[in-house]
């Protein structure tokens, strides 16, 4: 539902199951950047607004994810802060074969934790120019809530 009108197009629907996987991995992405089938690889570092950042380009292995298209991301580390400030991503799914939209991070620490609470996409259109195309944030975070697996299985 959508302010109380029930959605039933079926695409629409698809998109939303989808956004909610996505956002679920992307708040817990850095914590799972060790998981078996996650292929790191050092690419170099890059000059963006002043700060050198260290780029590493992350990939998954199919035969771990069991995905006929695994997503791809360059992830921008900041020199100071040791955190992600932001990501490029592709959406093969969606035909976004190369890494090319991104995903700004801002984070708080919670229960001394640094967690993205909020990400900002920012897409590029046609001639290559980049907009915001989306603010997701989490709040109210908890841990130790009890929530089960079978929980949070769509």
């Amino acid at each position: 539902m959508l302010d109380g009108i029930n959605i039933e197009n079926t695409e629409v629907l698809s998109f939303t199951k989808f956004l909610r996987k996505a956002n679920y991995y992307w708040f817990c992405m850095m914590y799972k950047l060790s998981d078996p089938g996650v292929e790191a690889e050092y690419l170099e570092s890059e000059k963006v607004n002043g700060v050198v950042y260290e780029k590493v380009k992350i990939a998954y292995d199919a035969d771990q994810t069991s995905k006929a298209q695994n997503d791809t991301f360059i992830l921008y580390f900041n020199p100071k802060s040791h955190l992600v400030d932001f990501f490029y991503f592709s959406l093969p799914l969606f035909g976004v074969n190369d890494p090319v939209l991104r995903m700004e991070l801002h984070y708080e620490v919670i229960d001394g934790i640094h967690i993205a609470t909020e990400r900002i996409g920012v897409f590029p259109d046609e001639k290559g120019n980049y907009t915001e195309a989306g603010r997701y944030s989490t709040g109210n975070v908890t841990f130790g809530n009890n929530f089960s697996k079978e929980d949070l299985t769509l």
